[in-house]
């Protein structure tokens, strides 16, 4: 991959870091939730995270797929 390439991210993989930092700072404002708001709140908070984190994770796998495949072509030479 050039320097100059960049990954484009899905825009759901926004939407979801938004989210995250939305939750995140929302957080101080629990002070005087009760217990189920702050059950609550930490639970969107986990559901961003691992949606964060997953699509995270797919971008990288799809980039080291396609890195792969690309060494593959230009090691065989084919011009499938």
């Amino acid at each position: 991959m050039n320097d100059d390439e960049k990954i484009e991210l899905p825009e759901w993989t926004r939407l979801a870091a938004f989210g995250v930092g939305l939750v995140a700072a929302s957080a101080p404002w629990t002070q005087g939730w009760s217990e189920t708001g702050a059950k609550v709140w930490f639970s969107i908070t986990v559901f961003f995270l691992v949606v964060t984190m997953w699509s995270m994770l797919w971008v990288l796998v799809g980039w080291a797929n396609d890195r792969e495949k690309l060494r593959r072509y230009n090691l065989d030479g084919d011009d499938e």
